[in-house]
């Protein structure tokens, strides 16, 4: 429920612990969802894509708590938002963070069900802080902390994305659509892909081989469950991935595990880069050389 009028503005002028304990109070944080009394006041970015014939959107808070919590309202004017809207159905090839501009999520609902979502990477905009002194939290979405976790990965995965050597990209496309297939054959199972390469740019003399090690990585469900069943998924993974990768020359194949993300030390996790198809896709398109579907 919102304020208006004096009351409105005397919250407005409040100190900055005051502030800060007065949005503590309206229980605003990072995956909050924006009232309808708030929404026209946001403003998208210029190439927003908001569906009109979606009927239902929600505006969910993405800013960080500590942001979000600013006393000061002069370094930090205004919380950012990313608009989920219903999907009929999730795509698994837009779980997982797998697409770097749509992300779909089952989400929970206060009445006790789920939704399926989108968020779409230019479907964002921004808030005017100090009007969060004036309104509560909606609640049409529970957002779970694994919810908000992916959306900042989205979000921030964006702009930090690795850029693949040209030479590992034209080497590794005899087996690329045998590895989408992976994912799509899998999707319950694979969370993402990690890669590891030797040398880690372009390869010197120009001739030599890449040394790849390469993890699949396993979801919870699939990684903590019966031990038969995760072998099995693991051996079935291996025994498509091994043959795939063989087709690659100049690519050596230093190790290739199935695993989860438990297993992986620090010192493995370290310098690993999650292979992207939809970027690897966009890159030979861009280079002008086709697809090849190393069917």
């Amino acid at each position: 429920m919102g304020t208006s009028g004096p009351e409105a503005e005397e919250r407005r002028d409040l100190s900055p612990a005051e502030a800060r304990q007065a949005l503590l109070r309206s229980g605003w944080r990072q995956g909050s969802v924006l009232g309808p009394e708030l929404v026209p006041r946001v403003e998208m970015l210029p190439h927003a894509q908001l569906d009109p014939n979606v009927a239902e959107h929600w505006y969910v808070v993405v800013s960080q708590d500590c942001d979000i919590m600013s006393g000061s309202f002069a370094a930090e004017p205004a919380v950012a938002v990313i608009v989920l809207q219903p999907v009929p159905q999730l795509d698994t090839q837009r779980m997982h963070l797998r697409n770097p501009r749509e992300l779909h999520l089952e989400v929970a609902t206060a009445g006790g069900g789920t939704r399926a979502v989108a968020a779409r990477i230019w479907n964002r905009g921004y808030l005017d802080r100090r009007l969060l002194l004036e309104h509560e939290p909606s609640d049409p979405l529970v957002l779970s902390q694994h919810d908000v976790d992916l959306l900042s990965s989205f979000l921030r995965r964006r702009y930090d994305r690795v850029a693949l050597p040209d030479t590992f990209v034209e080497r590794l496309r005899p087996a690329r659509a045998k590895l989408e297939k992976l994912l799509s054959d899998f999707p319950d199972a694979i969370v993402s892909v990690l890669i590891g390469l030797t040398p880690d740019g372009e390869p010197d003399p120009p001739d030599s081989p890449y040394e790849l090690r390469m993890y699949v990585v396993l979801s919870d469900s699939v990684a903590f469950s019966d031990p038969g069943m995760r072998r099995s998924v693991q051996r079935q993974i291996l025994d498509r991935l091994r043959p795939a990768l063989r087709r690659c020359h100049g690519i050596e194949v230093e190790k290739v595990s199935v695993c989860d993300t438990d297993e992986l030390s620090l010192g493995e996790f370290m310098g690993l880069i999650e292979l992207d198809f939809e970027a690897l896709r966009a890159e030979i398109t861009r280079r002008g050389e086709g697809d090849t579907n190393g069917g």
